[in-house]
């Protein structure tokens, strides 16, 4: 009977053993989910992520970032990069730019205003 027992308990370490190994390398080898942002050739190698900031005039105007896909959020998180910008406000000529996003400092665009020609 105590054989048996002993084996029975060395049985149940090594399978606990097995699960807690198993699991250390499930953890290890996560793998990381792909952001939504397009796969862009002007991205840095490095995984820094800044704030989008756009200070745009004026204040109303739509703003697109036409090449990734989530839509423009004031402040959003990305990589440094080019990004194409397109912005636009009715009584405005539209405008769009490449601009080169490389920390948390805001991008400044001003929009020409439309002239009344009747």
């Amino acid at each position: 009977m105590k054989i048996k027992l002993k084996s029975i308990y060395i049985i149940c370490i090594i399978l606990a053993s097995a699960v807690l190994v198993k699991d250390i390398f499930i953890e290890q080898n996560k793998t990381i989910k792909p952001t939504n942002i397009e796969k862009n050739k002007n991205f840095s190698s490095s995984n820094d992520l800044f704030s989008f900031y756009i200070d745009v005039y004026p204040p109303e105007s739509k703003i697109m970032v036409m090449n990734i896909k989530p839509k423009y959020r004031q402040g959003m998180l990305l990589p440094k990069g080019s990004y194409d910008i397109k912005i636009s406000k009715q009584g405005y000529y539209n405008k769009r730019l490449w601009i080169q996003h490389k920390d948390n400092l805001p991008h400044v665009i001003k929009l020409e205003k439309r002239g009344n020609y009747e």
